[in-house]
Parts: structure tokens; sequence; C-alpha cells
């Protein structure tokens, strides 16, 4: 098997640490392609195998995926969710997902979208005209909202202030973590960025604990996430969850459920201001099927624009721009030697822009998802949400978030990007853009 090539401008010592850096890392990451499907890079001492091609990423994330486990990424996200089903590995995973599946099932679409619409609309009547709005702050909000009222009690409500001010802050420093060389050390010195990081995780574990333990004192229990989880037994042993167990679904719920459409939402915002010839299609399109109401579950499949502008957003600033994964053993990637124990990072950013598959990949185009297009995309070429067994449990909930979101606010405002407040993306945890202030506009007529 072939060693892959190791991607230039590295440097003794520190190994590609400068053009990884957060101001460079995107492009970086994407002039890697012209070195092979599979792409080696130094982070000091360590070695790291990056996939850029779909191929190659099917073969970490399906055909092989047994061959790996979450690695240092998982480890990394673990302190902060804990171990669950975006975490946990092997049977744990396999229990877990089985558990959590049926709440994604589309048949209860119909019935998280009508908890989906009423927050929308609650959203849609706190905007004044002219108001200047922190896009990613109202979008975190509203689908941080979302999840609570959609998959969640009314008790896990008391969350909401202490997760949208903190989350984002100890999900920034995971990510800068991932990055750091020499973590194993620096996490652990007394440093004030260091012990205010724990003092969040602390503030965050216990606020959720506070909230599974009001829930076992209700007497009234719906239908929810949480009132599963405290019912479920372990089908080997008849065991329930503990609540540590519970904690930590509600935590990877609640994180996962405010931070990557929140991504979508705002890239799409930014692009509709920058394009507003698609704006005015869309602004089209929204008035025809909705008349200024707020969209619902059965205005999906004629609200066709809106869903290809998500498509296109999703590939081109995609929420999960990397996916970390470790060699178990040697692996075989596509005549690569892999060696037991290395780190491979699957980066959908790169994936999503090859040129072979999607002509002229920088330009954000909804209508290359038409369904008339000589040229159809595979499939495989698309990983916004990962793939395999491993991929997003809540996928086809958050598309449908997107779009009722997309259509409803679109059909009542048009948000106007500011010339003082200039955009530009940034790789957190997820992809997301930074400096997105924009100006409400309210349409005519509603």
């Amino acid at each position: 098997m072939a060693v892959p090539a190791l991607a230039t401008g590295g440097l003794p010592l520190v190994g590609h640490l400068l053009p990884l850096r957060r101001e460079r890392r995107l492009a970086f990451l994407d002039s890697l392609r012209r070195h092979g499907s599979v792409v080696r890079i130094k982070l000091g001492p360590r070695t790291i195998y990056l996939v850029t091609e779909a191929e190659m990423a099917r073969e970490v994330l399906v055909v092989q995926a047994g061959s790996f486990d979450k690695g240092e990424g998982g480890a990394q996200l673990r302190v902060l969710v804990g171990n669950g089903v975006l975490t946990s590995e092997r049977e744990t995973h396999r229990r877990q997902r089985r558990l959590l599946q049926p709440h994604f099932h589309r048949n209860r679409m119909a019935g998280y979208a009508e908890a989906m619409r009423q927050e929308i609309e609650q959203l849609s009547t706190t905007w004044r005209d002219g108001q200047r709005l922190d896009v990613r702050t109202e979008m975190h909000g509203l689908l941080l909202g979302i999840t609570i009222r959609a998959l969640l009690p009314s008790s896990i409500g008391t969350l909401h202030g202490d997760f949208r001010r903190d989350f984002p802050l100890a999900l920034r420093e995971v990510q800068r973590r991932m990055f750091n060389p020499v973590r194993a050390l620096t996490s652990r010195l007394p440093t004030p960025r260091n012990q205010r990081h724990a003092r969040l995780l602390a503030g965050l574990h216990q606020a959720a604990a506070h909230a599974i333990a009001t829930h076992h004192k209700a007497e009234a229990k719906d239908t929810d996430l949480l009132t599963t989880l405290t019912g479920a037994r372990d089908p080997d042993t008849g065991e329930p969850l503990s609540d540590t167990e519970i904690r930590d679904q509600v935590m990877t719920m609640l994180a996962t459920g405010g931070e990557t459409s929140t991504s979508a939402l705002s890239w799409a915002f930014h692009e509709l201001g920058r394009h507003p010839d698609l704006e005015e299609r869309l602004h089209t399109e929204v008035d025809q099927v909705l008349g200024g109401r707020a969209a619902r579950y059965e205005d999906l499949p004629r609200l066709e624009l809106t869903g290809r502008i998500i498509s296109e957003v999703l590939r081109c600033y995609p929420p999960a721009w990397m996916i970390s994964r470790r060699a178990l053993a040697d692996v075989d990637l596509g005549g690569y030697h892999v060696p037991a124990g290395s780190p491979v990072l699957v980066i959908p950013y790169i994936v999503h822009r090859d040129p072979a598959v999607f002509p002229d990949p920088h330009r954000f185009d909804p209508d290359r998802w038409l369904p008339d297009r000589p040229t159809r995309i595979p499939h495989d070429a698309v990983i916004p949400f990962g793939a395999g067994v491993r991929k997003c449990i809540a996928d086809h909930f958050a598309v449908i978030e997107t779009t009722l979101t997309l259509a409803t606010l679109a059909g009542r405002w048009r948000l106007r990007p500011l010339p003082d407040h200039p955009v530009r993306p940034v790789t957190a945890t997820t992809l997301v853009p930074e400096g997105l202030v924009m100006r409400a506009e309210r349409r005519g007529g509603w």
C-alpha cells in the first residue's frame, strides 16, 4: 500500500499549525485536494490523515466503519455532552440509537412541525422594522426553543437561558482544543481559561441534572423524549437508565438541536443578502404558497426553491465541516496505508467542493439541485449529516425545521446585509458566519 502524500506548507517541529490557524484553515483545507483523496498533515509530532473525496469518505463512514471509532474529536465532545448518542461507541451507541430512533421517525414529523411553527411564529412577531439583528443569536434561540418544545418537556425550558448563553462558549473551547497538539498538557493547567471552561461545564451539567430531577417528581408525564428515557429498560438486564445516561442524551439533543441548524439558517440569510435576484425568487414562492401565514408541514412539497436553498447551504457550508475518526487497526483506504491509532478526518467542506462532481463548486447555486439537470448529483457526494451507522439521527428533523423557518421568515421579513459588518466563515464545532449582523425590513402586506 502507498503512503499518502504529505501536504505542502508544513514547518519543522510545528508541522501545519500555521496554515491551520483559524483565519487560514478553510483555504488551506480546500487546497489539499490536489494532493489526492487521502492526504497527510502534521500537527506538531502527530500525523493526521485527511479524506478529501466522496469515495474515500464512504469507505471511512460506511464501508469500513467498523475499523474506526470517533477518536480524539469524540473524546473532546464527550467532556461536554457526556456519553450520549453523538459520542458513544459500539454496542452502547447501537443501544442508544435503537432507543431514540422512534422519536425521529418520519411519521412523527408532522407533530414536530406544529411545534416548530409555533416557535417560528413567535420569533417573527418580536422583530421590529429597521432592527439590527445578530442573526446567529436569533436563530440559535429559535432552534433551541424548537428542540425543547418538540422533543422535551416544559421542565427543560428552565435550561434555555443557560444553554443559549453558555453552550456556544463551551463548544468553541472544545473545538480549539481539538487543534491543540499539546492539549494533554495545557488542558490540565489551572489557567483562567481552563477554570472558566470547567465552571461552564459544571453549570451546564448541573442545570440538566436539575431538570431531570424535576421531571422525575412531576405527576403528569407527556409522550416526550425525556419520558421515554426515564422509562426505558435495558433489553438484556431490565435495568433503567441512570440519571447520568439520561443527562447525556438531553445534553446531546440540546447541543446538536441548536448548533447545526443555526449554522445552516444563518448562512441561508447571508446568501440571500448577497443574491437579491435569488431572494426575489424566494419571496415569490413563499408569497404564492403561504400568503403571509407561517409555513406548515403540508406546505413542504410546494416549497421547492426553499428546499433547494437549504440543500445548497448544506453543501457549501456543512455544519459538520469535519468528522473525526481514529483507525482501530491498519486500514487500506483506496490503496493508501493508514496505520492503527491514526487520527482520520473526513472533511465534508472539501468533499462538497469537488469540481468533478459540482461544476463551479464555489458558486452558490440552488438550481444545481433541480431534478431535470442533465447531470445528477450522486447521493453519497453530499454528507452534511455524516453517513452510515453514525449519520445524524435527527437529519430529517433538521431539514424540516430549517425549511419551515426560512419560508416563514422570508415571507414576512427581508434581512439586509450591513456594509460595516463583514462576514467570514469560522470553523468552530460547526461552520458559522462570524459577524453576521443584518437589518430587518418588514415586507409589505404583513
